[in-house]
């Protein structure tokens, strides 16, 4: 899966950010809240590579000092 499929699939229920706008999309939006999600790799390389990457907003109560980011690795699942 790509990651616009990844962003298409998570906001199909419609949720919004705090700020407006999409919930999620391939690019973390401090100003909206909208969480950043990126694919780079692919699962069927050998060994996998396929890994995405969530990317939390400094939105709100959130700082730069808190974990902002998660890293998913195929290999790991």
């Amino acid at each position: 899966m790509t990651s616009a499929q990844w962003v298409a699939d998570l906001n199909l229920e419609g949720g919004q950010a705090p700020g407006g706008g999409p919930a999620y999309a391939t690019a973390v939006n401090d100003a909206a809240g909208t969480v950043g999600l990126v694919v780079t790799g692919s699962a069927t390389a050998s060994p996998p590579t396929y890994t995405v990457t969530i990317t939390r907003p400094t939105y709100g109560g959130f700082t730069d000092d808190s974990v902002a980011l998660k890293t998913v690795e195929w290999v790991n699942i």
